[in-house]
């Protein structure tokens, strides 16, 4: 039965391909048909309006896509966005300063209050003395990581009026003003 059908596939397709020699020979040459003359005019004339046609619907296709990307452009709004994660970057480099200098102030006065405890000890006469600057030490590591946990909170807490700010004025309406892209605000501190 494959070998049938396969058969049959194989005369179909010899048929076809002899119908399509015959189309392609007549067109290029129909003397063969009766009352048909060759005329090369005729053939640049119709391959001329192809490829005027191909022109035309490449030029249509290409105004388009323009128009299209144009559209698009103005709907993203780009440069509103570009100026938004700018600034949405300078409250996170601001952010960032900030974090690193406490954690920088807080490193040094801790090895200031190491350091200060260790030369107490160096010139303690006994246990006592000893006992007082470990209360000493205790005492200052106690007020250095107050300090740093009020620069912590200080920080985090203006963290939020930023974002909220920049989300009002990026995000609140789906709309982000272009009209002064060089006036950044900085984070409150």
């Amino acid at each position: 039965m494959l070998s049938t059908f396969i058969t049959q596939w194989e005369t179909a397709n010899l048929a076809a391909f002899r119908l399509f020699s015959q189309l392609v020979a007549q067109s290029a040459h129909p003397a063969g048909l009766a009352g048909a003359a060759t005329d090369p005019g005729a053939w640049r004339a119709l391959t001329r309006t192809a490829l005027q046609s191909a022109q035309q619907y490449s030029a249509a296709s290409q105004s388009a896509l323009d128009a299209g990307w144009r559209e698009q452009r103005e709907r993203f709004a780009l440069t509103g966005a570009a100026v938004a994660i700018k600034e949405l970057a300078a409250i996170h480099a601001d952010l960032a300063t900030r974090i690193a200098q406490g954690h920088a102030q807080h490193s040094g006065a801790l090895s200031d209050a190491a350091a200060q405890y260790l030369d107490d000890l160096s010139r303690s006469r006994n246990a006592t003395d000893a006992a007082m600057a470990f209360g000493r030490f205790a005492t200052d590591l106690q007020a250095q990581s107050r300090a740093q946990a009020l620069h912590a909170a200080s920080v985090a807490g203006s963290v939020s009026p930023a974002l909220t700010q920049w989300v009002e004025k990026h995000l609140a309406d789906g709309t982000t003003d272009t009209t002064d892209a060089t006036n950044t605000t900085e984070p409150a501190q």
